[in-house]
């Protein structure tokens, strides 16, 4: 009702540039594969132009902070525990990372809301500084190639090395993709 009564209506919120913030503080947080998937399918519905491309032009700039599962050690709750997510968007928006500018369902700007929020409290790891990240730049990779010519997004978090070379495996559905997981992980381990 608030945002009726203020005539903000939801153009004046999905903008491009809350967009790439939204994609900024994905990469930041260790986010989903499926969250770049979502924000390109609401921009769509909101005749927002974004395209895969922009989550790499973010990412070549924006750091992974957060150490989250499922790569990393901790839980969302923990997070949660420490002062969400507000903090990191604070820190993202003093760096320059985030268009501050952007409106918000409070009615607000994003600047506005995060003008008083405070750091993290010392000493907790669950997110990283901006000096000390635990990737420099995104972990989310579009991926182009006869696979995927209009590309794929894929979650590259650096512990599996930085480059990789093999044989695809091509399934006709998810079912079948998953059963052949599930043969791999039931195999007998062989020994040499």
């Amino acid at each position: 009702m608030h945002l009726l009564e203020a005539g903000i209506c939801p153009a004046d919120i999905l903008t491009r540039k809350a967009f790439e913030n939204a994609i900024t503080v994905t990469i930041a947080l260790s986010g989903s594969t499926n969250a770049v998937l979502h924000l390109l399918a609401i921009a769509r519905a909101a005749r927002v132009k974004l395209h895969l491309y922009d989550s790499t032009r973010i990412g070549r700039r924006v750091p992974v902070l957060a150490d989250v599962r499922p790569s990393g050690r901790y839980l969302m709750s923990d997070l949660i525990g420490i002062g969400g997510i507000q903090p990191l968007m604070k820190t993202l928006l003093d760096a320059g990372y985030l268009h501050g500018e952007c409106m918000t369902v409070t009615g607000a700007t994003l600047a506005d809301n995060l003008a008083e929020v405070a750091p993290y409290p010392a000493g907790q790891d669950v997110i990283r500084a901006l000096a000390k990240p635990l990737k420099k730049d995104s972990h989310l990779v579009v991926l182009y190639g006869n696979l995927a010519p209009d590309g794929a997004v894929a979650k590259i978090t650096g512990r599996e090395g930085l480059a990789f070379r093999g044989a695809a495996r091509v399934f006709d559905s998810e079912e079948r993709a998953t059963a052949a997981i599930l043969e791999g992980a039931c195999a007998p381990a062989t020994s040499s």
